[in-house]
């Protein structure tokens, strides 16, 4: 899902008017679009909205890849830097991997599938210019 304006109706408007009156609804619709918002700030990836049959899901990922979660792993300083980009840039290519860090692109593979090797993070695409990578959601 993607940030764009909604429309959002109450299932049940009398328990979101007490909501309203508490102060934990100020308008309606206003809230997922903080909910993006709140996730880039925290750099977490998007959050996922679903609608299961008559239930309504939201999963917010959470920052599991913290530095003493990262010692766990045999990483070298590339990697760990890799980590960092990618935890506020949301994204990377093997190109951009390759000038960031100054290494030739066999060894910018080596490290992006070591770290996709051990869950670290996610390769998208298949080949070519459309493969990117970006932080896994979560163990």
């Amino acid at each position: 899902m993607s940030l764009k304006t909604n429309v959002s109706i109450p299932v049940n408007p009398f328990l979101a008017r007490p909501f309203f009156l508490a102060g934990y609804i100020n308008q309606l619709g206003y809230g997922t679009q903080n909910v993006f918002k709140w996730c880039r700030k925290a750099h977490l990836p998007e959050p996922v909205f679903e609608q299961l049959n008559q239930q309504f899901s939201v999963t917010i990922w959470r920052n599991w890849l913290t530095d003493q979660r990262l010692e766990e792993f045999d990483l070298n300083d590339r990697q760990r830097a890799a980590i960092q980009h990618l935890k506020s840039h949301r994204s990377t290519t093997n190109s951009e991997y390759q000038d960031l860090f100054r290494v030739a692109k066999r060894t910018a593979s080596q490290d992006l599938q070591h770290l996709a090797s051990l869950g670290l993070i996610e390769k998208e695409g298949t080949t070519g210019k459309g493969v990117f990578y970006r932080i896994a959601k979560g163990a």
